[in-house]
């Protein structure tokens, strides 16, 4: 059932509302899917069968990417932690508990990941707690910015949603799109590292969503991000979504902008372990990048010190989706090419130093018509490629 799809290419110059693009020309760089670009696609994959079937497809297809990943992240973990590999593996499989209550199924399709990829189970976990394996601290961080809207601000009866992946340059070479079937659940498509069995996409009911790193003081072992993001995939409407989040003790923070196919909009920051904030959207759009935004968890936030421009790009974010009346892909897809602020701004390119992040990935997803929007590397300079469900 592995197979590799071919791609469809959509030009963001001609994709959409041209009016958008001319009036915003000064303030946007327009981008352009070239011959070049588009032999710079993510490579995409789509697995299905039982938990274990989906995990082995997904090892096997990716197991040049997943041997990488592990490197690096052994070296950048380890490196920043001060632990050798056996204590992060260690560390990792303190997580399996946690996961085999919250999401059974998890377990055995990472068995599968191990057995197709020739890895052991325990770095598969690695890879699905790295964020918690460094206890809460910014010095790996990643800056995204996501933007949503409701089928009242869209031009295609579609909601839209859409982020962009601030990450160091080289997990470019270890991202990948999978279209995901299994036996008993909702078939979904998501971009995600090769490995992680969770991470933005969406479902054959509508449920989507984008995220956005948040660091708390306090995090502990407990269910980690990326099985949550597996299990939002999982679910029939934002209500269930929400419910499995209230209820779960979590073992660190993130943000999810999520969308629904009954029309609904919401983010929810978990502070773990603070508590949840949930924002409702109030003119049919939302946007978020790292800080916290609800006022009760706002005092809990330590990320406003290792990333200051998080805020203003909030600010900007909040000032683009209000720019237009219905948005088109290629709206947003202009959007997430903005460089205000420059050089922190949504865009954001590498700078030279060590420690530079840059988009890696940018995602405009339009769940309802059933099209996930991916650029690899800068959509300024990229374009997007699309990938069905």
């Amino acid at each position: 059932m592995l197979a590799a799809a071919r791609c469809a290419a959509y030009d963001v110059g001609t994709y959409g509302n041209q009016d958008m693009c001319c009036r915003a020309r000064k303030h946007y760089i327009n981008a352009r899917m070239s011959l070049m670009a588009q032999a710079h696609c993510y490579p995409f994959f789509a697995v299905g069968g039982s938990p274990f079937e989906i995990g082995r497809q997904h090892g096997e297809a990716c197991r040049e990417q997943i041997h990488r990943f592990l490197e690096h992240s052994y070296q950048s973990i380890g490196e920043y932690k001060n632990q050798d590999r056996a204590t992060l593996r260690a560390r990792a499989e303190s997580f399996v508990p946690s996961i085999r209550g919250f999401i059974p199924d998890a377990i055995a399709e990472m068995e599968g990941i191990a057995a197709g990829a020739n890895v052991a189970f325990a770095e598969i976990v690695l890879l699905n707690v790295r964020t918690e394996l460094t206890l809460g601290d910014a010095g790996l961080s990643d800056g995204c910015s996501s933007l949503g809207f409701l089928t009242s601000r869209t031009n295609n009866e579609s909601t839209i949603i859409a982020q962009n992946q601030d990450v160091a340059d080289w997990m470019k070479d270890v991202g990948v799109v999978l279209r995901v079937s299994p036996d008993d659940k909702p078939a979904f498509i998501m971009f995600t590292w090769a490995g992680v069995i969770g991470y933005p996409g969406f479902n054959e009911h509508g449920v989507a969503f984008v995220q956005n790193q948040l660091y708390t003081e306090g995090w502990r072992v407990g269910v980690s991000h990326y099985p949550l993001k597996r299990r939002i995939l999982e679910c029939r409407n934002l209500a269930e979504v929400l419910d499995i989040m209230h209820r779960t003790t979590f073992s660190s923070a993130g943000n999810y902008l999520m969308v629904d196919g009954e029309n609904r909009l919401v983010d929810a920051e978990i502070a773990a372990p603070h508590g949840l904030g949930v924002i409702e959207a109030t003119e049919d759009t939302l946007a978020h990048t790292n800080n916290i935004r609800s006022p009760e968890l706002e005092p809990f936030d330590t990320f406003r010190s290792q990333l200051p421009d998080s805020e203003p790009r909030c600010a900007r974010a909040d000032q683009l989706v209000s720019s237009v009346d219905r948005a088109s892909a290629a709206d947003v897809m202009q959007m997430m090419s903005d460089h205000a602020g420059h050089p922190h701004s949504i865009c954001r390119h590498n700078d030279g130093t060590a420690e530079s992040i840059e988009t890696v990935a940018s995602y405009v997803m339009e769940p309802l018509q059933g099209r996930l929007n991916v650029s690899y590397g800068n959509p300024c300079e990229n374009g997007y490629t699309t990938y069905t469900l």
